[in-house]
């Protein structure tokens, strides 16, 4: 594995970041599906950020970006097995990210479309107007 030294923000105190190459993250993949499931976070870690950004920047959301990058990093957890290998880890990971905040556009989309467009509200959910819109804004936070 190689380490890159790079200086934090605090205190300007140097500390090592582990990056992977795709052989370590190959290894990792293998060692985790035979059973070490506690090297999943060692595997993920990397990439938590890059997760975040990508569904925060699909869902324009911070909670829902968060959620839906936990939701992403569980779906990659179980589907783990599925990785071949022909990409790279990360686009994999990636690619379950952007299936995730477009599933949440679609949910949302669908929900709002429900309630938001209804004048009547009462029709579908039994709440007037104003407290079925302030329902979902709480709810799409």
């Amino acid at each position: 594995m190689d380490y890159a030294h790079h200086k934090s923000k605090e205190g300007g105190h140097g500390r090592f970041h582990m990056q992977t190459s795709a052989a370590d993250e190959i290894g990792l993949i293998g060692r985790i599906l035979a059973g070490e499931k506690e090297l999943f976070h060692e595997l993920i870690r990397p990439y938590e950020r890059m997760v975040y950004l990508t569904l925060f920047s699909i869902v324009k959301n911070e909670t829902e970006a968060e959620d839906g990058a936990q939701e992403a990093v569980i779906s990659a957890y179980r589907h783990l097995s599925s990785f071949r290998g022909e990409a790279k880890f990360s686009t994999w990971l990636t690619t379950i990210a952007i299936n995730e905040g477009r599933k949440r556009l679609r949910t949302g989309a669908r929900f709002r479309s429900r309630h938001w467009n209804a004048r009547n509200c009462g029709k579908h959910c039994g709440l007037r107007w104003q407290s079925c819109r302030t329902f979902t804004g709480k709810f799409l936070r």
